[in-house]
Order: C-alpha cells, then structure tokens, then sequence
C-alpha cells in the first residue's frame, strides 16, 4: 500500500499538523507514456502555506483529502516512456507520498548523483537556487560595491542569493535570527549579518547601510518592508520573492503607501516566481548553480527529517524559524 499525506483542513494562517493526515491508498497504477516512481527526497517549502490556502495565489488550491502538493527526488520504479529507465531520477511534482504515478510532463529535470546527493536537488540544485539564480540575473543589475540587503538570509533562497551577491563584487547585509548571525556571516559569506528582531533594527540598518540599500531581496514583507524601503537609495531595486511574515491576506494587511518613493527615487520593485520565463532562463541558472555546486563554490546545508508522517511536523518547524539549513524529508 501506498502512504500519502492528504490535506483535511484549510488554515486560517499558517499551516499546522492538524492540517494533514497519514492515509494509506492503493498502489499506483502505470500511466500511458507515464512513470511509477518510488519518492526518494520531499520538499518542504514555504510556498505551501499558499497552496493550501483558499485564497488566490498563483497555483490552485490543493483540494482537500488530496495528496499534499509538493516536490520531490524519485526514482524510476516502472516506464511507459522511452526517455526514462528503471533506476533513473528525477526532481518533480511527487507529492508527499511513498510511491507516484507520474507524466514526462510533471518532471522538471533529471537528477546527478554523481554531481550531488538527491536532497541537494531540493534545496541549491532545485526550486530555492532556481529561484535565487533566476531573480538575480533578470532583476538585481548588480555592479560591484553596491549594498544588497535579503530578509532570511540563512533560509533556503537568501542563502543562495547572498553568495551569488558576494561572487559579483557587491557587500551584502542579511537579516535572519539571533541564533543564525554567525551562520550568515560565517558561511554563507554576508558581510554583516542582523537579528530582524533587533529592538533597534532601525539604528543597526542605519549604521549597517550608511549609502542606503541598492537592492533589496525580500522574502518576507510587513513590517521589516517597512523598515528597508525608507532606506532605499536612488536606483534602487526592489525583488519580491516572498511574504513570509504576513500570515493571511483576508483582511487585506495595511501599511505605509510607497508610491512616492517609486516616483522620487526612482525604484524598482519586482515580483516573480521560480518558474516564469522560458526554458532557456531555466537551464542558464542552473548551469550556473551546478557550475559552482561542482568546484565546491556555493556553501549550502540541509536538514532531513525521516518518516513520511514527519512532514506536517518539518513544515511547522519551518514556519517557525526551528529549522537548520533546507528541511526536507525522507520518506
């Protein structure tokens, strides 16, 4: 039997365990020109508190009492299709399941263990360095000796994206926990690393970007927005990646207008997700990731989680800060 993890309840907020439940279905069945693959490695990503939301967001709801949508690494069980054998990998639209019948059309790319283990194409060979990669080079227009500032810079997406800062000559800030300064600093190479809950971050910013900010890599808005856009300089860029801290959009969260800013210092702000673009942009960022992931060149860490019903549980862990390095999990 096949055990999967099913949706039952649709948060308020953010996503918890007793949003889920382990269930056991039928073993898949083999699909025309399809896979049967055994999951290998799961993704456990911030997005998810979207997908589950009744709310609009860029992907339909996962229904509920259905397979909770998510990533994955699996290997080739069965094949109806000619590209792909039995003992391949790939990284794709799995599920949090044991086993999945899958199309061609739901794998994303294949999977080199001999590049990297599987769980590294979750995080740095997967969707948070596509991310990073792809919004760097189609929306910072870094030049060297500019400031960039990224909200969770020890998370999955700022870690990657601080690094590839540093690599085009720029000095980069990061805002992450207490607890994970040093990390920021120490590994993932940001000049100066802040606690976001710093009773002053306004004088630490002041004192940590005394030219202003030239751009800004958020990934959590609210109130931390707040702070950074006053401190925006001329030209700045702003690149939207994500909202983590806003934990519902009905009611509608209200906060500072920036139109004015727009206009007098002439920004820019950006929003995009991993998979805009065409496949050209896609194999450019991750040639560039699997480049500097092979010369040992881009620092990154992972932590697993085992047991498929740990995966509820990794996503709390996640929302909630208590996670080193990308949480992933074992099945």
């Amino acid at each position: 039997m096949n055990r999967q993890i099913v949706l039952i309840g649709r948060p308020a907020a953010i996503p918890g365990p007793e949003h889920f439940e382990l269930r056991t279905g039928p073993e898949p069945s083999l699909p025309d020109n399809g896979l049967i693959a055994e999951t290998v490695a799961l993704s456990v990503d911030p997005a998810m508190r979207g997908w589950v939301s009744a709310e609009a967001n860029y992907l339909q709801p996962v229904a509920l009492g259905s397979v909770m949508r998510s990533l994955g690494v699996a290997r080739v069980l069965k094949s109806a299709d000619p590209d792909w054998n039995e003992g391949d990998l790939f990284y794709g639209w799995t599920g949090w399941q044991d086993r999945v019948a899958i199309s061609p059309e739901a794998i994303l790319w294949r999977v080199d263990e001999s590049l990297a283990p599987p769980s590294a194409w979750l995080s740095v060979l997967g969707l948070n360095g596509l991310t990073a990669a792809k919004g760097f080079a189609a929306f910072a227009r870094a030049k060297p000796g500019e400031t960039m500032l990224v909200t969770t810079a020890a998370g999955g997406v700022g870690s990657i994206v601080g690094q590839l800062a540093k690599r085009s000559g720029m000095r980069t800030v990061g805002l992450t926990s207490a607890s994970k300064c040093d990390l920021a600093h120490d590994r993932y190479g940001y000049d100066i690393a802040l606690d976001y809950r710093d009773v002053d971050l306004a004088g630490a910013l002041d004192v940590s970007c005394p030219q202003g900010v030239d751009i800004f890599w958020d990934n959590v808005g609210g109130e931390i927005a707040d702070l950074i856009f006053p401190r925006l300089a001329p030209g700045g860029r702003v690149i939207q990646c994500g909202t983590a801290s806003i934990p519902s959009w009905s009611p509608w969260p209200e906060g500072p207008r920036r139109e004015r800013d727009m206009v007098v210092k002439r920004l820019t702000w950006s929003g995009f997700l991993a998979f805009d673009g065409d496949d050209h942009a896609n194999e450019a960022a991750l040639a560039t990731l699997r480049s500097l992931v092979a010369a040992g060149e881009l620092n990154h860490d992972e932590q697993c989680m085992v047991g498929l019903e740990q995966a509820p549980a990794a996503l709390a862990a996640l929302y909630q800060g208590q996670n080193s390095g990308r949480i992933w999990v074992k099945p």
